[in-house]
């Protein structure tokens, strides 16, 4: 049995398939398992796979569930001690399950670990990309925030802590954010300071709807994290969605608006990505003129890594 098992969904990823696929056949252990999960895809990902006659690679053909329930149903075939994310439409760096796999083993008390990042696309990478928090308590605090701390396709977990909390509960968007938060429950959460994985972007990776239903969601599993803190019980989506609905106007206007920000951020990194470097930029401070509140938590951000010495906190 193979110490890491790679799980990565495809739906409809032909494009970029075989570079993701590359990507962890050059990693320099060869410890793994890559377990494609096609989630009933149409455009020949599923053939793609069959045709490999990697005893390596192994597939599971699905009827289209989602991505949630395509996830789970790959956890369930993981027998491996570790269990590592992969997207189809990304590339990682050769060493990146090697320098995970030696992380885990030597520190005990951490469950998960991911790896810094970079976006790119067409045009190249984007210099620009934010360094994510290395600590547990950092990591802990940015998600209850709302922020990026976690790139849930660079992780590596101990099958024993994701087994532990029964997998994926939040179907559609969202879902990463609720796993991240209940294994920070069980068990401790870190990030490498290489940057190990690359975060492709393109056109239809980017969707202002999706944005803001990712946002309502991820306020939704801090919810419910909190009240689990707090020993109390957990509300549905629909009435978690009707609280939001009945609150003060001027926080539902000030939430859209960063919602909106976020957004036109999302978009302009993909510009960027694309090589679009004008339009990217422009767009890029027209998210900051949008939320201004964005701007000043990023300043003080900052202010923290100049004077902790965590280059980590940006």
């Amino acid at each position: 049995m193979a110490l890491i098992t790679v799980l990565m969904p495809v739906y409809n990823g032909i494009r970029y398939l075989p570079e993701a696929v590359g990507a962890i056949k050059a990693q320099t252990t060869k410890d793994w398992k890559l377990l494609v999960v096609d989630d009933g895809s149409s455009d020949g990902s599923r053939e793609y796979v069959e045709n490999l006659n990697d005893p390596n690679i192994e597939l599971l053909a699905l009827p289209h569930v989602g991505l949630g329930a395509a996830l789970n149903a790959g956890l369930e075939r993981c027998r491996s001690p570790f269990i590592a994310r992969m997207d189809c439409d990304d590339t990682c760096h050769p060493t990146r399950l090697e320098r995970q796999l030696q992380f885990l083993q030597t520190k005990p008390e951490i469950g998960m670990v991911g790896t810094q990042f970079r976006y790119f696309g067409a045009g190249g990478e984007v210099p620009s990309s934010r360094q994510l928090p290395l600590d547990h308590d950092l990591i802990v605090s940015e998600l209850f925030s709302g922020r990026l701390a976690l790139v849930h396709a660079s992780l590596m977990f101990r099958a024993t802590a994701i087994h532990s909390i029964g997998g994926y509960r939040v179907k559609g968007v969202g879902e990463d954010w609720d796993l991240f938060l209940r294994i920070c429950e069980k068990t401790r959460a870190a990030n490498l300071a290489e940057t190990l994985y690359q975060w492709r972007l393109h056109p239809t990776s980017v969707c202002r709807e999706h944005t803001r239903e990712a946002a309502r969601r991820i306020r939704y599993a801090c919810d419910c994290a909190r009240r689990r803190q707090q020993g109390m019980e957990e509300i549905s989506f629909e009435e978690y969605r009707t609280i939001e609905n009945a609150l003060p106007l001027w926080l539902r206007t000030t939430r859209r608006f960063d919602e909106y920000a976020l957004g036109q951020y999302r978009e302009a990194i993909e510009e960027l990505a694309d090589g679009k470097q004008l339009r990217g930029r422009l767009r890029l401070g027209w998210s900051g003129c949008c939320s201004p509140r964005r701007g000043v938590i990023r300043v003080l951000r900052k202010f923290r890594a100049s004077h902790s010495g965590d280059p980590s906190v940006t």
